[in-house]
């Protein structure tokens, strides 16, 4: 996964808005093996791993091609997975609270831009919510959390940082979203 950093603006107190656009590629692979990205680091060029009677729902409606590639132990050929965070989108970065900033500044540049798709990826999520599809927008919450893990671990962060992220995402959408 290639990432590259996010032009921002400040226009409001801690709170940033997009210059211009902000894509990135996500390759998906679909599994059933949980142990799949250990398998097939070496395999596959894969970003994300999914389950396999899941992983529709999650990239359902998005724009992916397929690529063709031969694979092993039970992966479909992955997605390419295109995400586009348009110009002037706010964000506010991690949604810390302000005990913590010492340690997990908000807008780290470190991890500013796994958080800047997580939040428009739970942006997203949150109007299907609305709308009233909520168990699909419980996937597309948790595809999210996978995403922050991923790019996070992708940039370079540490393992501890990404996965009291990446935890603290999941037991925030399981209570707020009764996910349970």
């Amino acid at each position: 996964m290639h990432i590259k950093r996010p032009i921002l603006k400040p226009y409001d107190k801690d709170k940033f808005e997009l210059v211009q656009d902000y894509e990135i590629e996500i390759s998906i692979c679909k599994t059933q093996n949980k142990n799949a990205k250990a398998l097939h680091d070496d395999d596959l060029d894969c970003d994300i791993f999914l389950d396999l009677d899941k992983a529709d729902e999650q990239v359902q409606g998005s724009v992916y091609n397929i690529r063709n590639r031969s694979t092993k132990r039970n992966l479909t050929p992955y997605k390419l997975k295109s995400i586009t965070i348009p110009k002037g989108y706010k964000t506010n970065g991690a949604d810390i609270p302000r005990l913590f900033w010492c340690i997990f500044p908000p807008n780290s540049p470190e991890y500013l831009s796994a958080v800047i798709v997580h939040d428009y990826l739970c942006d997203e999520a949150e109007k299907i919510y609305k709308l009233g599809f909520k168990p699909k927008a419980r996937e597309r919450f948790k595809f999210a959390d996978v995403v922050l893990k991923e790019m996070m671990s992708a940039i370079g962060c540490n393992r501890l940082k990404t996965n009291i992220f990446y935890y603290a995402c999941r037991v925030y959408h399981k209570l707020r979203y009764k996910e349970y």
